[in-house]
């Protein structure tokens, strides 16, 4: 099936009988782990934009964009191979600032800094998101 955008494919899992009672023939959603690093770079996900980021420049007032190389992608954290540093300011989306429209009289600054999505983390101008050990 691939009307919603996401392919899915019918398996078979077998599992150890460890006193489980699930029933035979049933549904489930399954997570297959293609990669796994340690100790790496990393960003908020929702933070990654057509291959850059939005930092906090080091007078902390004004921001640029910065071009990143990924590693793996999980759905929280993004590995960083090149284009940050540990300890980068990296800018998230206010999630308490109003989303930006063409009726907006006024531009918040941070709210509509490259349509990042909105998974958590801390907003705008806080503290460094770029991390070691990421999971």
């Amino acid at each position: 099936d691939t009307s919603s955008g996401t392919t899915t494919y019918p398996v078979t899992v077998t599992l150890d009988d460890t006193g489980l009672t699930l029933p035979a023939g049933g549904t489930a959603a399954v997570s297959v782990v293609v990669g796994s690093v340690r100790e790496v770079l990393t960003v908020p996900s929702s933070a990654v934009s057509g291959g850059s980021v939005t930092v906090l420049d080091g007078d902390g007032e004004t921001t640029s964009r910065a071009r990143i190389t990924t590693g793996l992608v999980g759905p929280t954290r993004t590995e960083v191979t090149d284009g940050l540093a540990e300890g980068d300011r990296v800018v998230l989306a206010d999630l308490d600032a109003a989303v930006p429209s063409s009726d907006s009289a006024t531009d918040t600054g941070n709210g509509g800094l490259g349509g990042f999505g909105g998974t958590g983390g801390a907003p705008a101008g806080g503290a460094p998101m770029v991390r070691m050990g990421g999971r």
